[in-house]
């Protein structure tokens, strides 16, 4: 077979008690036909014993072994990276997107708090023709229109901020898909 591989240098970064090795494979050239053995084993520190790996594993529909050519190896690199910066900032923004969807406390997703409670104080207002006149003065009024207006606000403003985070982790999704794409287009 004219497929050969290089190793590259095993890199560890120092943790509390233990370290992380990552060991890379790069190929020279490509087989037609391709095996691929998995490790099922891992060491396991506590027992200083292999155990078995249970993890579920499967492949994409689609491999890339571009990826994993030596000619592309710095670019391959640099696309990793990337990808998993786009992974933070992606987590980053679900995390907060699920903060403004949800109101600590409550069940019910946001907008449905904010809804319901801007319907109730529509319902209380004495100009609201559908339903009977309630007597108030005029410092309740005053109060519940500040409470409506200040609610719409804060609505709308979390609104806003969550089309902003949707909008932006789509983007992400799509840059994702992209960074790899670039290296299979210069391969």
């Amino acid at each position: 077979s004219d497929t050969q591989a290089s190793t590259s240098g095993i890199t560890t970064a120092p943790t509390t008690n233990t370290r992380t090795a990552t060991k890379s494979v790069w190929f020279q050239t490509l087989a037609p036909v391709l095996f691929i053995y998995l490790q099922r084993l891992r060491f396991n520190q506590e027992t200083h014993m292999p155990e078995k790996v249970n993890d579920f594993f499967d492949f994409a529909e689609t491999i890339y072994l571009d990826r994993y050519l030596e000619r592309n190896r710095e670019a391959a690199l640099l696309a990793r990276l990337q990808d998993a910066q786009y992974c933070r900032e992606y987590a980053q923004l679900e995390q907060e997107l699920q903060r403004l969807l949800h109101l600590p406390g409550l069940q019910e997703p946001s907008d449905v708090v904010y809804e319901a409670v801007l319907e109730r104080l529509r319902a209380l207002d004495p100009g609201n023709s559908s339903h009977p006149p309630v007597v108030v003065d005029q410092s309740e009024t005053a109060h519940r229109e500040q409470a409506l207006e200040s609610l719409s606000y804060v609505y709308v403003t979390e609104k806003q901020q969550r089309e902003r985070l949707e909008t932006r982790m789509a983007c992400l999704a799509e840059e994702m898909v992209q960074n790899f794409a670039s290296l299979s287009n210069e391969a």
